[in-house]
């Protein structure tokens, strides 16, 4: 709530951050590569300190999130494009089945 209290007292409500058209992108662009050193530094770091079974855990931990992403998806949202532009996209049962077709979605 103070924070809300000295942006009203200091008049900073409503006001966009200007800059570049293409900061946005440039930012993203920046931190990807930002992340992507740093991946690469705990990466080397590990292989010298622990050896390539390491690496390997260290690689196994940094995939596994996604694949359970994508196991508890079922493989909908890859889906989803094949049927939305395929033949049967006027289906009448095709968006009720989007909807409700993924039980983890809860």
């Amino acid at each position: 709530m103070a924070s809300l209290t000295l942006t009203k007292r200091f008049g900073l409500l409503g006001q966009k951050r200007r800059g570049l058209p293409g900061r946005a992108v440039l930012d993203n662009l920046g931190s990807r590569i930002v992340a992507m050193a740093a991946v690469t530094a705990i990466t080397v770091l590990v292989a010298r300190s622990g050896g390539p079974s390491d690496v390997g855990v260290l690689a196994l931990l940094r995939v596994l999130p996604g694949v359970v992403g994508v196991v508890a998806a079922w493989g909908l949202p890859t889906a989803v494009g094949y049927f939305l532009a395929g033949p049967d996209r006027h289906h009448h049962r095709l968006w009720p089945t989007l909807i409700r077709g993924n039980p983890s979605w809860g």
